[in-house]
Formats: structure tokens, C-alpha cells, sequence
């Protein structure tokens, strides 16, 4: 699905987004913006990403009815000045362009947006979209397969920035993965080769999430074998190359360090990346094996120490940006001679 909705003026988008969110804010008559704010702006601007919402089940009446429960109404009216970024909406707006230059696609600016702020599966708005009945599993992924699909082809030139940020450990899966591949003759290394690596490598965060999930990884591994095509019995080629279905994993695998604010690629990147397969042998294994993407994406948060938000049904009381030192002095001294 290509993001045809927003791929022209990413910067002028993000300006819109941001101009939205301002004032969702003022309607709701709260003196700064906050995440919640930026996730209203981005459904209004109605571009892709908007759309991607609609078909999960978030509409903007619905949306709107469910932050001002989370993040109640003020009591004044709010100026037409510029309103303050709280700091998480900057850590969110970080991220985003963080996103948007590694992924070489400024367009799509709705789309990085989104992501960011659900990269927290306990963040507020992870928790307001749960609470308007969409599986934010399932929305984070088709965000991630459509900026897949803006990707350059499946080459293996394209996997190279993937390489050069693993992990000692996320490389020995790639090592497992390959020697996998080549021992059963197979022409390429796939989604399936790179699951049986992180299972035979054992004892990175993929391996413990598997075990806090009760995946059995055994059962997991003799179902991933009995998928695959059989030995071919001939050589499989000098130099083996990660085909599509490892390609994709490998987009997303990076997508998700980025969203984590990681500059690497770990086991746990690569788990989310290759658990993120909507289709296919790693797909079926896992969705029999009982295996919920949306947990597994918690558990590797929880590991990360980033889940560490209230309840699910809290309101939440927002916390006004800090201001510097010198700006306190200036407002003191505009108070004591006004």
C-alpha cells in the first residue's frame, strides 16, 4: 500500500500536523501541546495515515471524546500565542525525524508521527487508541509493511545499513540464519531461516521474551523445519542473499530500533521484525504456537525499561514543558514591576 496520501511536502505536512495539533489544544484549553494534541493532528490532516486509523476503527469524534476524558478540558481560554512542546512531544517529534532521514523518505511524515507515538505499547496514546477498540499490533504493522513498500527493491545492497548496526549477537542469528539456509540448499535466506537463528542463538532478549510469552521455542523450531522446502541436495550458492521475506524483516527490524531511539540492531529488533510477517510459514508457526505480537512488543518495552505508564483507564493530569531558568527570572521581574 503506497502512502499516496502524503507523499508530496513532508516538511510543509509535519507544519500542518503541528499547526492541528496547536489547536486541538486550544480547543481543549490547555496552555501546551502534548502527544495526545499531535495524534489529533494527524487525523485531521486526513492524509494516509488518517485513513489507516479510519479502518481501524478511529474516527476523529471518537478520538477527540476519548482525550478529553484522558486529558480533561481547562478552565480559561488559551491566546492565539505560540503554545510550548511538552517534552515528551519532542522526544516523539525526535523520533520521528529520526525515522523519516534513516528511512530516506521525507514524505510520509503522518506515518512516522503515528509510529513514534505508539512506539510505547504503554504510552497514552497506545492506550487511547486500546480503549477505541483498535489492535495497535495490527496498525503499527500495516504502517511499517507501507513504509516497506516505499523501500528500494529487494537487492541486497538495500540490507546493508541493516548489517552494519547489528549487534555481536543479532549478527551470530544473520550467521546461524545463513548457515541454516546453505545447509539445506536453499537459494536465499528468508524470514523463516532468521526465526530458527534467534531460536538457536538462545540466549539474547528474543530468547527470554519467547520464554515470559510460554512460547515453547523447540515446538516453534520442528514447525519452522517442517514448513521449509526440503534439502534440494546440491550446493546452494557461493554468496546466499536475504530474500524478500528477510529483506522485510529487516526494514522493520531497524524501523523498530529507530522507534526505540536505538542506533543498533539487537535479537529483540529482529524478533519484532521477523514477528511482524502477516503472512507465511513464520506467520502460521506463530500464530498457532499462540504467540500475541502485541505482547511480545511489550515484553521487549518492558525489557527496555520503557513501560512504565499508569493504567490503561487513568486520566491523566499533564504536566506543563519546563521553562528555563532565565525565562523565570524575565516573567519575576515582569511581575514585580507590572
Amino acid at each position: 500500500m503506497k502512502l499516496d496520501g502524503e507523499r508530496t511536502g513532508g516538511s510543509d505536512r509535519r507544519k500542518t500536523i503541528a499547526a492541528l495539533a496547536r489547536d486541538e489544544a486550544r480547543r481543549l484549553r490547555h496552555p501546551f501541546v502534548e502527544v495526545e494534541h499531535f495524534f489529533l493532528g494527524v487525523i485531521g490532516e486526513g492524509g494516509f495515515s488518517a485513513r489507516v486509523l479510519e479502518r481501524h476503527g478511529i474516527g476523529m469524534e471518537a478520538a477527540r471524546a476519548e482525550i478529553a476524558r484522558r486529558l480533561p478540558p481547562g478552565t480559561e481560554e488559551v491566546g492565539l500565542g505560540q503554545l510550548p512542546l511538552t517534552r515528551e512531544v519532542k522526544k516523539v517529534l525526535d523520533v520521528a525525524s529520526d525515522l523519516a532521514e534513516a528511512l530516506r523518505n521525507d514524505r510520509a511524515a503522518g506515518a512516522h508521527l503515528i509510529l513514534a507515538l505508539l512506539r510505547d505499547s504503554s504510552g497514552n496514546v497506545a492506550r487511547a487508541c486500546r480503549r477505541l477498540g483498535a489492535d495497535g499490533a495490527a496498525l503499527r504493522r500495516e504502517l511499517i509493511d507501507s513504509l516497506d513498500k516505499e523501500a528500494p527493491p529487494a537487492a541486497q545492497a538495500d540490507a546493508l545499513p541493516f548489517f552494519r548496526r547489528l549487534t555481536d549477537r543479532a549478527r551470530k542469528v544473520a550467521d546461524l540464519a545463513r548457515m541454516t539456509a546453505r545447509g539445506l540448499g536453499h537459494e536465499a535466506i528468508g524470514a523463516e531461516h532468521l526465526l530458527l537463528g534467534l531460536i538457536q542463538e538462545g540466549s539474547g532478549v528474543a530468547a527470554n521474551v519467547f520464554k515470559n510469552l510460554g512460547v515453547q521455542s523447540e515446538a516453534v523450531r520442528v514447525a519452522i523445519v517442517a514448513q521449509l522446502p526440503p534439502d534440494r541436495g546440491k550446493a546452494a550458492p557461493e554468496t546466499l542473499l536475504f530474500g524478500p521475506g528477510a529483506v522485510s524483516a529487516a526494514h522493520r527490524a531497524r524501523t523498530e530500533a529507530l522507534l526505540f531511539g536505538h542506533r543498533y540492531i539487537g535479537t529483540e529488533h529482529l524478533l519484532l521484525g521477523v514477528i511482524g510477517e502477516k503472512e507465511g510459514a513464520v506467520a502460521r508457526v506463530l500464530q498457532e504456537s499462540g504467540l500475541d505480537v502485541e505482547r511480545a512488543h511489550k515484553e521487549v518495552a518492558d525489557h527496555l525499561g520503557l513501560d512504565t505508564k499508569p493504567p490503561d483507564d487513568s486520566i491523566r493530569v499533564p504536566v506543563p514543558p519546563r521553562r528555563g531558568f532565565i525565562g523565570s527570572l524575565k516573567r519575576l521581574w515582569r511581575r514585580l514591576w507590572s
